[in-house]
């Protein structure tokens, strides 16, 4: 390789280090949109039992949530957080006849504003069992 060409790659990669610095000498932090999901959804989660249905309020804070699902056998806080798109909640299912510490663990993605849809997943003393529980889930927004 000439000078030439050497010169021209270190003022290719001095460029690209200043366009891609703060004045201070460090990167910016790329930074993704949070979705905002607060409000009131329809949950509907297939499990090998069937479908499941609920009224879900969602309350955020930034990437926190928190909130409410109300089912025809009663209610139970959530909690999760929203990344960009992608969100995920978890909920005590041992007040449904689970073993004591089961949760529910949903993940997904926003994909509108008036959908969001990802998997369910039932973790009985932290162990996922895919067979007991896990399926789709969908919410729409009322």
């Amino acid at each position: 390789m000439n000078v030439r060409g050497i010169v021209l790659i270190y003022l290719v990669a001095g460029c690209l280090t200043a366009c891609s610095s703060t004045p201070g000498g460090t990167a910016a932090p790329a930074t993704a949109a949070v979705a905002n999901i607060a409000g009131k959804w329809r949950l509907i989660v297939q499990t090998p039992q069937g479908l499941i249905e609920a009224k879900m309020l969602v309350e955020q804070t930034g990437h926190s949530i928190r909130g409410k699902l109300d089912t025809a056998r009663g209610s139970v806080d959530y909690t999760g957080t929203v990344d960009g798109t992608k969100v995920n909640f978890s909920y005590d299912i041992s007040r449904f006849g689970a073993p004591p510490g089961s949760k529910t663990q949903c993940t997904g993605t926003v994909e509108s504003n008036e959908m969001m849809k990802g998997k369910a997943v039932d973790e009985m003393k932290g162990t996922a069992f895919e067979s007991f529980g896990g399926g789709g889930w969908i919410a729409k927004r009322e």
